[in-house]
């Protein structure tokens, strides 16, 4: 049971800091890039690059988006 714990603690960890990474300070934008970035690991490029384009229209300077 410890182990799991530790287990869920450190994935927890790891998904909120890739959040603060991001350049955005908008979360729309950043969920936009995060549901573009699960299309683009599944193939699915159109689908992800108007996702990314509709996060850039949030915040213009979301370099990651770009």
């Amino acid at each position: 049971m410890r182990q799991l714990l530790i287990i869920v603690f450190t994935f927890s960890c790891i998904d909120i800091s890739a959040q603060v990474a991001l350049g955005s300070k908008s979360k729309k934008a950043i969920e936009l890039y995060t549901v573009a970035d699960n299309y683009r690991v599944r193939g699915q490029y159109p689908e992800a690059i108007d996702l990314l384009n509709q996060a850039i229209a949030r915040d213009k300077k979301f370099t990651e988006a770009y």
